[in-house]
């Protein structure tokens, strides 16, 4: 991703070097903001996959519970994500509240499993290593529900 957005921005600047009217040039800056979003995404993703081998090397494992509330945010972020991605492949402004509520629910998501997690530390239901990724994974999946969002501006050519 970090070769396409270079791409990306490259033909971008070359667009924006033939006149432009207030239009064009608000959806040119939304494109850029855009890239940089997608890219940010990628690099959450790669952030997870290496926690994942971190935790597969490591023998680290999680409750049930623990497993259950990472399916759970996955599917908010997968959905947001998707959301987003149709929102501007479609212009579908309609989206935009699905996004901003998705991504609120996402906010508190990690905010609940943040919580549920202290409290099984505290009862000694998991340990720290375990803790320390499953924290690290809720974080990314937050940031991307994060940069969903902002990909989703791009569609009310908002910034």
């Amino acid at each position: 991703m970090d070769g396409l957005e270079k791409e990306i921005t490259h033909y971008l600047a070359k667009v924006s070097q033939s006149g432009m009217n207030a239009d064009m040039s608000i959806l040119h800056t939304g494109l850029l903001h855009a890239a940089n979003d997608l890219e940010r995404i990628s690099d959450h993703a790669d952030n997870i996959a290496d926690l994942a081998h971190i935790a597969i090397e490591g023998d680290i494992s999680f409750s049930p519970e623990a497993m259950e509330e990472l399916r759970e945010m996955y599917q908010l972020v997968l959905e947001v994500f998707e959301a987003a991605v149709q929102s501007v492949r479609d212009h579908n402004t309609a989206l935009i509240p699905k996004v901003k509520a998705l991504e609120a629910q996402i906010d508190a998501k990690e905010e609940a499993l943040r919580d549920a997690h202290i409290k099984r530390l505290k009862e000694g239901r998991c340990n720290a290593e375990s803790g320390v990724v499953f924290l690290d994974i809720i974080s990314n999946f937050e940031r991307i529900g994060d940069h969903s969002n902002n990909v989703s501006h791009l569609t009310q050519g908002k910034l």
